[in-house]
C-alpha cells in the first residue's frame, strides 16, 4: 500500500462549513423521517432494543444462553451476531424510550456512514461533495428505506468504506483497526476479504504484480483477534459461517426458508426504482474507457478498476438478493465521483472531445436559466419521491404496542421457559422485546432452525401454511394429516408448547380458521392488531 500523494487537488478551506452545512441538512430530514411519526420501519430493532436492555440488566451473561430462539441451532450455539450495535444501544437506554434510543442510533449511523463517504470524497479531491452525497441518498427509493430499518448492517457499510479507504490511502494502521472492530460489531465482516481481493486483483491487472499480499495475513490475524475479543468465542463463528456460507449453499439448492424480504431476488420494480443508479454505472463504465487510456498515475488507476470490480459485483448480489443494494449503491455512487473526478485531472482531458462536451454543457446550464430550471427540478423529482415514500411506509407500520397484550398473557399465565409456539419467524422480535419470560419456536432467521432440524422444520411450515402434519415440502395435504386433533397433538409432542400464537397474515389464514372452527381443541384466548392466541385444550 503506497501512499498517492501526485495530483491530488488541495482541500479547500472551506470544507468544515461544507460537511457542518450538509450534517445540518441531514440531520433535519432524518429527524422528520425518523419522528414525525411514532412508529418505527422494520421488526429486527425489538429484538435488537431487548437484547441491549438485558445486557444493561445483566451484563454480557445474557448472551451465552439463547434459550429464546426454542429449536433453532442459535440456542445450541448462544452468541450475539450484533454484539457492538447492543453495546452501543445501552447508554442511549439509560437516557431514553427504547424507541427513542433506535432511532437516534438509526440517525447517528447514517450520519457517520455519509461522513465517511464524504472523507473519502474530499481526500480525493472530488468537486461538488454535496451533490455526490445528495445522489447517495436519494437515488434509490428502496436503499434509503433499507437505511430507515435501523439494523448492525449500518455499521457494515461504515467499516466496507473504512476498509476501502485504508487501501486507498495506504493507511494501514486504519486497515489493521477496522480489521479487528468488524467481526466485534457485525458478522458481515467477510467484505473484508472481498475488497481486499479485488484490490490485489487490480493490481496484478495494472502493475502486473501483487504489491499488497501482506494484508491478507494482516487481515486473517486482525480479524481472529476481533473474534477472540468477543464474550461469545467460538460460537460466534460457528454462527457465522451457518448465516453466510450454509444460507448461500441453501439458496443455490433452491430451498425455499421463508426469509426475509430483503433476501428476495430482484423484481421489475427493483430495476425501476435504481434505473437512475444503472445508467449512472454504465455510464461511469464507459467513461472509465479514457480514464485507462489517459491516467497516468497507477494508484488511480488500481482504485478505478477496484471500484468498478466492487460496484459490478455488488450490483450482481443485489439482484441475487435485494439487501446487498446497501451496498451497491455507495460504492456506484464512489465509482463515479472519483471516476470523474480523476478524468478532469488529466492533462489531455481538457482537449479532449468528451470534456468539451461537458464543458459546453455547464456552459449552457450557466448561461440558460431554463436549464437551470429543469436541473433543478430534476433533482426535486429525486428528492421527493424517496423520503416521501419512507415517511408513508413507517406511518403504515404496525404500531409500537402491537402484540404487546399477547406477550404480556403469556407471560402472566404461563410457566418461565414454557415454549409458544408462533407461526411466523418475524413476529418473535415484538413478543420478546415485551416477554422474555417464555422460549418461541423461531427467531430472528428461520435459517438456524432449518439447519438444526429440516424435519421439523418442515413440519412447521407444513402446519402453519398449509394446515397439514408433514416432514417433508408438500404441495397437496396426504389424506387423514390435516385432522385438528393430530395438528394439535402433533404441536404438543413435537414442539412441546400448550399454546399457538399466529398473526394475520394471509398464508396463515387457513390455520387460524381450522382453530376457530374446533373450539373443543383449540381454546381462543384473545386477538389484537393483527394477531391470536390459542390455547390447545389439555386432555389433547
Amino acid at each position: 500500500m503506497k501512499k498517492d500523494t501526485q495530483n491530488r487537488i488541495p482541500p479547500k478551506a472551506d470544507f468544515p462549513y461544507s460537511v457542518i452545512s450538509v450534517n445540518f441538512l441531514i440531520i433535519v430530514i432524518l429527524f422528520i423521517i425518523f419522528f414525525y411519526y411514532p412508529n418505527a420501519l422494520g421488526e429486527d430493532l425489538y429484538y435488537h432494543l431487548k437484547i441491549a436492555s438485558l445486557i444493561k440488566g445483566s451484563g454480557l451473561s445474557v448472551i451465552q444462553d439463547m434459550r429464546w430462539f426454542q429449536l433453532t441451532t442459535w440456542s445450541q450455539y448462544p452468541a450475539d451476531l450484533s454484539l457492538g450495535f447492543h453495546l452501543i444501544l445501552v447508554p442511549l437506554l439509560t437516557c431514553f424510550s427504547p424507541i427513542v434510543s433506535i432511532k437516534i442510533l438509526g440517525i447517528t449511523l447514517i450520519l457517520l456512514f455519509v461522513n465517511i463517504f464524504y472523507w473519502i470524497l474530499h481526500s480525493e479531491g472530488a468537486k461538488v461533495k454535496p451533490l455526490w452525497i445528495f445522489l447517495l441518498l436519494l437515488i434509490s427509493t428502496f436503499f434509503l428505506y433499507r437505511l430507515a430499518i435501523v439494523r448492525p448492517f449500518i455499521i457494515s457499510i461504515s467499516f466496507s468504506l473504512l476498509i476501502f479507504a485504508s487501501l486507498i490511502k495506504g493507511k494501514k494502521w486504519l486497515f489493521i483497526l477496522t480489521c479487528i472492530l468488524f467481526p466485534f460489531f457485525y458478522t458481515g465482516w467477510l467484505q473484508i476479504f472481498i475488497l481486499l481481493f479485488f484490490w490485489i486483483a487490480s493490481q496484478l491487472l495494472i502493475i502486473r504484480k501483487f504489491r499488497d499480499l501482506s494484508l491478507i495475513l494482516i487481515a486473517i490475524i486482525s480479524v481472529v483477534a476481533g473474534l477472540i475479543l468477543r464474550p461469545d468465542f467460538p460460537n460466534i463463528l460457528y454462527l457465522t459461517y451457518q448465516q453466510i456460507v450454509d444460507l448461500l449453499f441453501l439458496n443455490f439448492k433452491g430451498i425455499d426458508l421463508n426469509v426475509g424480504i430483503g433476501q428476495r431476488t430482484a423484481d421489475i420494480f427493483f430495476f425501476q426504482d435504481n434505473i437512475i443508479g444503472i445508467l449512472l454505472m454504465t455510464v461511469t463504465l464507459l467513461m472509465n474507457y479514457f480514464n485507462f487510456r489517459f491516467l497516468r498515475d497507477e494508484t488511480k488507476k488500481i482504485t478505478l478498476l477496484t471500484l468498478s470490480l466492487i460496484t459490478v459485483f455488488y450490483f450482481i448480489w443485489s439482484i441475487e438478493s435485494v439487501r446487498f443494494i446497501e451496498y451497491w449503491i455507495p460504492f456506484s455512487i464512489l465509482f463515479t465521483a472519483l471516476s470523474v473526478t480523476y478524468f478532469s485531472e488529466c492533462e489531455i482531458a481538457s482537449r479532449h472531445w468528451s470534456m468539451k462536451l461537458i464543458s459546453q454543457m455547464k456552459s449552457g446550464i450557466r448561461d440558460r436559466w431554463i436549464w437551470k430550471v429543469i436541473f433543478v427540478l430534476f433533482l426535486v423529482a429525486i428528492s421527493y419521491h424517496g423520503p416521501l415514500y419512507v415517511l408513508k411506509s413507517i406511518k403504515h407500520s404496525k404500531p409500537v404496542t402491537a402484540f404487546q397484550a399477547e406477550a404480556q398473557w403469556l407471560a402472566e399465565n404461563t410457566l418461565e421457559k414454557s415454549n409458544v409456539f408462533i407461526t411466523s419467524w418475524d413476529s418473535f422480535s415484538r413478543l420478546f422485546f415485551y416477554n422474555h419470560h417464555n422460549n418461541y419456536t423461531v427467531g430472528m432467521d428461520p435459517v438456524f432452525f432449518y439447519l438444526r432440524d429440516p424435519e421439523r422444520f418442515w413440519l412447521w411450515r407444513n402446519i402453519t401454511e398449509h394446515t397439514c402434519v408433514s416432514t417433508t415440502p408438500i404441495d397437496e395435504c396426504p389424506e387423514g394429516m390435516s385432522e385438528p386433533g393430530l395438528i394439535a397433538a402433533t404441536i404438543k409432542s413435537q414442539f412441546d408448547s400448550d399454546y399457538i400464537f399466529s398473526n394475520n397474515y394471509s398464508v396463515y389464514f387457513p390455520f387460524v380458521m381450522m382453530m376457530v372452527k374446533n373450539p373443543e381443541i383449540f381454546h381462543f384466548i384473545m386477538s389484537g392488531e393483527g394477531s391470536f392466541l390459542f390455547s390447545i385444550d389439555p386432555s389433547i
